[in-house]
């Protein structure tokens, strides 16, 4: 017998033995706390219908669920988590709001007027050129 609470309606499946052969009946019973029996199902041939074998499973049921018949709530797997693209401009905020990157690189021209206005601060060590 599997009782399943999680879902709803509940859901009480079993094997009941037929009467006279051999043969196990699988029953399928759909159970609303509020409105009682949803739906049964039962492989036997009247099992469209009321049959038995319904009953059996319900009485069984309400006698012998236990606590260890439930579905444990720590083996539950969690949904699985949709991870967000995040752009690194939301990431890393620039430190300056007027900051804009070069669209082009800078000529020789302007590397140089730079260095000369930097002056003393960073000597060339001995070289006279820059090689770009």
């Amino acid at each position: 017998m599997l009782f399943d609470a999680e879902v709803s309606p509940a859901l009480l499946r079993g094997e009941v033995a037929a009467s006279m052969k051999k043969k196990m009946y699988a029953v399928e019973i759909s159970y609303d706390l509020d409105d009682g029996i949803v739906c049964a199902k039962c492989s036997c041939p009247r099992g469209l219908a009321v049959c038995h074998h319904m009953a059996a499973l319900c009485i069984h049921a309400h006698h012998n669920i236990s606590v260890t018949d439930k579905t444990c709530l720590w083996s539950k797997r969690k949904p699985a988590e949709t991870e967000q693209v995040t752009k690194i401009s939301d990431i890393y905020k620039p430190k300056y709001s007027g900051f804009k990157a070069a669209q082009r690189s800078a000529t020789e021209s302007e590397i140089v007027t730079l260095i000369q206005s930097i002056g003393d601060a960073t000597p060339l060590q001995g070289k006279d050129t820059i090689e770009l």
